[in-house]
């Protein structure tokens, strides 16, 4: 895997020491180019193919875009859902301008990113759930 460096943003605060560091870093700037180069197409995400669940993330990122978001912070979390499969943390990527929302749990291994989901029922660390309007990768479009 090669990551361009040009396209690190170096104000950022933690370094980029991971592939799950990495992805979480570009869905905060809404970069499904540069997700695309370093999620594995060996796995599937959302149980789909790598390529259609990064159109179903950039329809989201536009979706954000579209209301004044330029980029997407980030807040740590889990699924609040009793009978969830999935036992991995996340993050409720919140947009800098509006309070619109994705919630996306990363299953990974040693920083490697082995799965991303969707969550509809995310609950950040901090004990709250997003109020904001909350975008999903709408499946049905393709």
């Amino acid at each position: 895997m090669i990551l361009n460096i040009k396209k690190l943003d170096t104000t950022q605060r933690q370094p980029i020491n991971t592939q799950a560091d990495a992805v979480i870093y570009f869905i905060q700037q809404m970069d499904t180019e540069m997700l695309s180069d370093i999620l594995d197409c060996n796995y599937s995400y959302e149980n789909m193919s790598k390529d259609k669940f990064l159109r179903l993330l950039d329809v989201a990122f536009n979706k954000l875009k579209d209301e004044g978001n330029t980029h997407l912070l980030s807040k740590e979390g889990r699924c609040n859902g009793k009978n969830c499969n999935y036992l991995c943390n996340g993050y409720s990527f919140v947009g800098n301008f509006t309070d619109s929302h994705i919630d996306l749990l990363i299953e990974q291994e040693e920083g490697k990113v082995k799965d991303i989901h969707e969550c509809a029922i995310f609950k950040c660390n901090d004990g709250l759930y997003q109020k904001g309007t909350l975008i999903t990768l709408d499946d049905w479009i393709f």
